[in-house]
């Protein structure tokens, strides 16, 4: 019993005392241009007696003796493989003039380091695209330290980097426009250089080479050479580039989410001072000197989100009617003669109702009336809803 547990407890102390001396291995495999050298050494008898060993030759060795002979060696070659991979799922909801931000990880899983040309693709028309690589530990696009660079200069083999792309969205009017329910899908491309690059680099593929700025080319259909670095893709296929073509690539889907806002402004008489308030269907008071005009603003959202900060303007003196005393702002006449707006939100069929007044000091109704313009803002209209604005204005009686 005793003895097999030294003998156990020898064995765990060799096997760590060979995993100690054993050399590291890494993920990505042995380094490319990595030397490996070797000879062979030849014995053997003539007769019964032994003769001077031979050592091996790359060209050749008869020469019996120490020294004689030469290693045979060769160069671990390129194993080319970049990943691209999106960090986000699923389609991404834009709206018209909206700015977005998607992150995307390239790793390098080859076994040397390389650099990279980085490119978007099937963006649709009227978009803009920027790329950012990151350059520090902040989480996120930090456009004081990040790159603002179409490429990666130098990425290890078995090291990551996360790629920032920025697109900025077309209006919905103009050139390139774009409407509720529109989707563009692009790619983010890397293709594989050589290492240390300093540009975007538009070359033609350089086969074999080994300067400085040049996008690297498959060593494929070239003899092996054992003393030189050939190249050699084993890249998956991505969203936009075959496989074992030195390039990967992700996408992002983005779908065009946005209002449609049917705007009207009507005009009603709803009070004169001969023959009184206004009754739908047995009573209608006309426009005349002292008689209030009420205008009503409706907002109607079409669209599938929502608008927000809603703000209206309306000048009331547009030819000079209220300069000239023609008219005037009415005040006081919603809310039991408390205040001067009405907003009307009718959005589960049931309506709603704020009142502003204009003489609020400070306005915290967000309404008001300077200069003859009245101005109501931070107003929200949810996607298929209506609100309606009314206010009025008085005939000058004078």
């Amino acid at each position: 019993m005793h003895r097999t547990r030294k003998t156990l407890l020898g064995l765990l102390a060799l096997a760590a005392i060979f995993l100690l001396m054993a050399p590291a291995v890494m993920a990505e495999g042995t380094e490319a241009g990595e030397q490996v050298e070797n000879m062979a050494t030849i014995t053997y008898s003539v007769g019964s007696v032994v003769q001077t060993p031979i050592e091996s030759s790359p060209l050749g060795n008869s020469t019996p003796g120490a020294g004689a002979g030469a290693d045979t060696t060769f160069l671990v070659d390129n194993k080319i493989v970049v990943t691209v991979d999106s960090d986000v799922s699923g389609s991404q909801t834009i709206s018209p003039l909206g700015e977005y931000t998607y992150s995307f990880t390239i790793e390098n899983v080859g076994n040397a380091p390389q650099g990279y040309n980085l490119e978007v693709t099937d963006l649709a028309a009227g978009y803009t695209s920027n790329i950012w690589v990151e350059d520090d530990d902040i989480a996120g696009l930090d456009t004081t330290n990040d790159l603002d660079r179409d490429y990666i200069s130098s990425l290890a083999a078995d090291d990551d980097i996360t790629v920032y792309v920025v697109i900025t969205v077309p209006d919905t009017v103009g050139a390139n426009s774009v409407s509720n329910g529109d989707t563009t899908t692009f790619n983010l491309v890397a293709t594989t250089c050589t290492n240390n690059i300093t540009a975007f680099q538009n070359e033609t593929e350089n086969a074999g080479t080994i300067g400085v700025g040049t996008v690297v080319e498959e060593d494929e259909t070239v003899v092996w050479v054992s003393n030189t670095v050939q190249d050699v893709f084993g890249d998956a296929a991505g969203t936009d580039d075959i496989a074992n073509d030195g390039m990967h690539s992700d996408s992002v889907t983005c779908v065009v989410a946005t209002t449609s806002l049917l705007v009207t402004k009507t005009s009603l008489v709803v009070e004169d001072p001969i023959l009184g308030n206004y009754v739908a269907g047995s009573n209608y008071p006309k426009a005349i000197p002292g008689a209030y005009v009420e205008y009503t603003i409706t907002i109607v959202n079409q669209g599938t989100v929502d608008a927000t900060n809603v703000s209206i303007s309306d000048d009331l003196d547009q030819n000079d009617q209220m300069t000239d005393g023609d008219i005037v702002f009415a005040t006081d006449r919603y809310n039991t003669s408390a205040d001067d707006v009405e907003v009307t939100y009718d959005a589960t069929g049931t309506p709603s109702y704020s009142y502003f007044d204009t003489t609020d000091s400070p306005n915290v109704d967000n309404a008001t009336f300077t200069s003859y313009v009245l101005n109501v803002s931070n107003l929200t209209v949810a996607a298929n809803t209506t609100v309606t604005v009314q206010y009025q204005v008085q005939i000058n009686a004078n």
